[in-house]
């Protein structure tokens, strides 16, 4: 899932959500298992959006390329897991929902807030 998550491959998101169910022993074990590694993946591209890398840099060039990801910054830092499960179940944003995490990372979104709605969005 890290791997996944970092480089943004979300077709092999799509795979490792559906296999998990084979792979750990039934629906609901798979779907908890696959979005905790959902969780850890997306927390390793978080927190390299939040030091000072090139990953961070080339997110805040992709921010200021959509005007719509601006926007993204006051909202989730008022209602962080409310408007990141929102986004996690329904992505309208114009950018490849791998992109979303490290966008998240150049907001001021509380790391538990990003966690709890990326967890709770992977279960679907």
């Amino acid at each position: 899932w890290t791997a996944v998550k970092v480089l943004c491959v979300d077709a092999g998101g799509v795979v490792l959500a559906l296999a998990s169910g084979i792979l750990f022993g039934g629906v609901w074990q798979g779907a908890v298992v696959s979005a905790f590694g959902a969780t850890v993946g997306s927390s390793v591209a978080f927190a390299l959006a939040k030091l000072d890398t090139p990953v961070r840099k080339k997110a805040l060039e992709v921010v200021e390329e959509y005007p719509s990801l601006r926007g993204i910054e006051k909202v989730v830092a008022k209602d962080g897991l409310k408007a990141i499960l929102t986004l996690r179940l329904a992505p309208v944003l114009p950018i490849p929902i791998g992109l979303y995490n490290y966008v998240y990372g150049v907001t001021n979104v509380p790391y538990p807030q990003f966690a709890g709605g990326i967890f709770l969005g992977s279960l679907k």
